[in-house]
């Protein structure tokens, strides 16, 4: 993997890797990148790397998109995706049920790059916690 990230860096483009997921975006043509996919998947016989060249992309809970040049960014939920949280009515301390719509929140501000994706996601995280029993006064 040093290798590859070697590579990457050397031509000013960008990687990155949480446990088992790599992210790459640059500036190579297709075929070129195509090829040195091949070259990566060939050190190690239980790595096997695979192409997503688009202009969207999800890596981990990020959605991002190339919009006319402009970068869109929300939040992404897998399809297996459950809009459980902790029960408000669970006997945790009410300082960790608070915790989960200030965090919730914050990943939504730090996610989404217009006010409408945002908005949309509070809409959602409101939705979730309605379910799950917590008073409106906490989002």
């Amino acid at each position: 993997m040093n290798n590859i990230l070697r590579q990457i860096t050397n031509t000013f483009g960008l990687y990155v890797r949480y446990i088992d997921d790599i992210f790459i975006i640059i500036n190579w043509p297709i075929r070129h990148f195509l090829k040195q996919i091949d070259c990566w998947n060939e050190f190690d016989s239980n790595i096997k790397l695979l192409a997503n060249i688009n202009l969207k992309a999800n890596f981990l809970d990020l959605y991002m998109e190339n919009q006319d040049g402009t970068l869109f960014s929300s939040i992404y939920h897998k399809p297996s995706y459950e809009p459980y949280y902790l029960p408000f009515n669970s006997t945790y301390p009410l300082h960790m049920k608070n915790n989960i719509s200030f965090t919730m929140l914050l990943r939504g501000i730090s996610y989404c790059s217009t006010f409408e994706a945002y908005s949309y996601e509070h809409d959602q995280l409101r939705m979730a916690l309605l379910l799950n029993k917590y008073p409106s006064k906490i989002y």
